[in-house]
């Protein structure tokens, strides 16, 4: 009898830790693709497969301002709105997607003190110089940041 009782205690140990490792079966709340944490960014679960067989990347997207634009050092960065230290982002001009107020546009329509969210993913393997997030699409929503006055580019009040 207690051989019985550990053989199945021991199976559904196995099992808890089996669910555990690959998420919990967490997709019913998770269906619309992202995953709202409520300090300004989203995050997208990477599971699948690329076309080249790599592991997707986790695309994590967050709203602020924009700050140094560096399309010559393919750099841009990104103060976000929920706080915190800027983000530091490489940038491909040639490969990243820009969209101005919904409209697709080139790298050069990208200004410093526009609002925008980006998407980015880390990039694995080492300590890249200047970091790992690798910006993938970058959406300026408008030209003032929040609290700014549009007609002078200072703060209001």
């Amino acid at each position: 009898m207690r051989v019985r009782v550990s053989a199945i205690l021991l199976l559904l140990v196995f099992l808890v830790a089996v669910t555990a490792g690959c998420g919990g079966g967490d997709n019913q709340s998770n269906q619309s693709g992202g995953e709202s944490q409520g300090d300004g960014k989203t995050k997208s679960q990477g599971g699948g497969k690329t076309k080249k067989g790599r592991a997707a990347k986790e695309v994590t997207t967050v709203e602020g301002t924009l700050g140094r634009i560096a399309l010559e050092e393919k750099r841009i960065t990104l103060r976000p709105d929920s706080g915190g230290e800027p983000l530091s982002l490489r940038f491909n001009p040639e490969v990243a997607k820009v969209t101005v107020g919904g409209e697709e546009a080139s790298a050069e329509a990208l200004e410093s003190r526009s609002r925008a969210e980006v998407q980015y993913f880390e990039r694995e393997g080492g300590n890249r110089e200047g970091g790992n997030k690798v910006a993938r699409q970058v959406n300026v929503t408008s030209d003032a940041p929040p609290g700014a006055d549009p007609q002078s580019g200072g703060p209001t009040g």
